[in-house]
């Protein structure tokens, strides 16, 4: 099967055509395509009548892939076909996780660094720090699905967290415990 020539549907684009102003064909010889910056522009409307057009021109959503230096490449995942609405939720789904995750992280290292030694350590910051940005990734590895990808991006992370453990183990001394900044 050949593949089609692929059309990023602009979000003004899909507005026009929701509000009636504009009507995109949807016989046309292309696969219509998305991404998660439209489910960021939805979050902001409380009508999302979007995912009728996205359903009916069967567009599917489409990932760029990074570099090693997170600069966009050529190449880019284009997922199966998937109700719109459903990729949303999931797209919220994974929102909700991470900051979830991101929140566990920054709570423990201002803990920290606000002279509260006792109820974290550094070891247990690096910790939350690994899991904040592997789960931050996770989605995005799973969709690449290459496992040496994968494992090149756990050692990287692994590394700076073992660095920022050292750092906030060397600077503790220099941190004033919770009583004696209060003063």
């Amino acid at each position: 099967m050949a593949q089609l020539p692929k059309i990023y549907l602009d979000q003004n684009i899909l507005q026009y055509d929701f509000e009636g102003k504009i009507r995109i064909p949807e016989n046309m010889q292309v696969q219509y395509v998305y991404s998660d910056e439209h489910f960021r522009e939805m979050s902001r409307w409380e009508n999302h009548g979007f995912f009728n057009v996205l359903r009916r021109l069967r567009a599917r959503k489409i990932r760029c892939i990074l570099d090693s230096n997170n600069k966009f490449t050529d190449n880019g995942f284009l997922y199966d076909y998937e109700d719109p609405e459903n990729m949303y939720k999931k797209y919220l789904e994974t929102l909700k996780e991470s900051n979830l995750t991101n929140l566990l992280f920054w709570e423990a290292l201002q803990v920290f660094l606000n002279g509260n030694l006792s109820v974290t350590t550094p070891k247990e910051i690096n910790k939350s720090f690994q899991e904040m940005l592997i789960n931050l990734m996770d989605s995005i590895l799973n969709d690449i699905g290459d496992d040496t990808i994968r494992s090149q991006y756990i050692k990287r992370v692994s590394t700076i967290g073992l660095q920022l453990e050292q750092v906030l183990e060397t600077h503790k001394k220099d941190i004033l415990p919770l009583e004696r900044a209060r003063k």
